[in-house]
């Protein structure tokens, strides 16, 4: 302990000197983060809640727009999917349509499960909590591997809790290495993601050759034939991960405007975690066909996401689901 307090004053003075010298890449860095790199003893955490750096809908980063020993009412994650749902100011709409306090760690750039894994057990490091967390979960997660081994963390900041997690699962270790490396925090979204103001783009039509080649992308340039066994085990582990931590797991299948050819796969896979873990199963996978709602083949503006919450309440209300 005395070792921990002295390594942690060292730094701590360290900072303070050189900070005024350090290069201007480091004071882009919020220095509250710095914080998170030197430890401390459970003793000594603080146990109030802290804000978030950025509202989610001003950075694609999953820890930069989460608070600390926060209560949440609704946990959302899983790939863009479910990250759309705060992007261009949609986590207001989300929010005030189901009236609750609402983060997520659902990421953008094709998070699957191992990705969210990693996520969840940061949100849980944290000392956060929800009562029900939602999973948007996609066919493809659970075939490819470069959404999942292969997920590269490029919008997180250089973190303890984080790294120790991304140490502990199965993300490529060269990926790994390279988070480790970083001295820079990118809190840009990517160029072509407006952030900012409510997007209401709407598609006109349907084009078959792009929803082919948007098939092809998600899983890698060709469909395998068997889901990887790993990937069902992390998504167990996930379950289990929320009921330990006392919160409601329930799977979402999002809308699109094709059929992924895993479907069927991935509705008997979640019937099998329905059996054995009792988590519910919302299939919405058809429930939005107006092609102007959307903004790409499976991603809605902010009118189709409005539109998608009230059929997700409706849902749940039919299907005796509460939250």
């Amino acid at each position: 302990m005395k070792i921990i307090k002295k390594l942690a004053t060292y730094v701590f003075i360290s900072v303070i000197i050189l900070f005024p010298l350090s290069p201007f890449w480091i004071k882009l860095v919020p220095i509250k983060y710095f914080s998170s790199l030197v430890g401390t003893s459970s003793r000594n955490k603080n146990p109030l809640q802290q804000d978030p750096y950025y509202k989610p809908w001003e950075t694609e980063s999953v820890l930069l727009q989460l608070g600390k020993n926060t209560q949440y009412d609704i946990l959302i994650m899983g790939s863009s999917h479910g990250r759309l749902l705060s992007r261009n100011r949609n986590h207001e709409i989300v929010e005030r349509v189901l009236q609750k306090k609402i983060a997520t760690i659902a990421a953008g750039e094709g998070a699957c499960v191992i990705p969210e894994k990693v996520f969840l057990s940061t949100f849980y490091d944290m000392q956060n909590s929800a009562k029900t967390i939602f999973y948007f979960i996609d066919p493809w997660c659970f075939y490819t591997k470069k959404y999942n081994e292969g997920y590269v963390f490029s919008n997180e900041p250089l973190d303890s809790l984080l790294l120790r997690n991304l140490e502990s699962s199965e993300i490529d270790k060269t990926l790994i290495a390279s988070y480790k490396e970083k001295n820079e925090v990118s809190n840009e979204p990517s160029n072509n993601i407006p952030i900012v103001e409510l997007n209401t783009t709407g598609l006109q039509d349907i084009d078959a050759s792009g929803v082919e080649r948007r098939i092809l992308n998600l899983y890698n340039g060709s469909i395998p034939e068997k889901m990887n066994q790993k990937y069902q085990n992390t998504m167990e582990e996930i379950i289990q991960l929320a009921q330990n931590h006392k919160a409601n797991l329930i799977f979402i299948i999002p809308p699109t405007l094709y059929k992924d050819p895993k479907y069927e796969k991935l509705l008997q896979l979640l019937q099998e975690y329905e059996r054995k873990y009792r988590n519910p199963i919302v299939d919405m996978s058809e429930s939005i066909t107006d092609v102007s709602l959307y903004y790409h083949y499976d991603h809605l503006n902010s009118n189709g996401v409005e539109v998608f919450m009230e059929l997700l309440i409706s849902a749940f209300r039919d299907q005796g689901i509460q939250i």
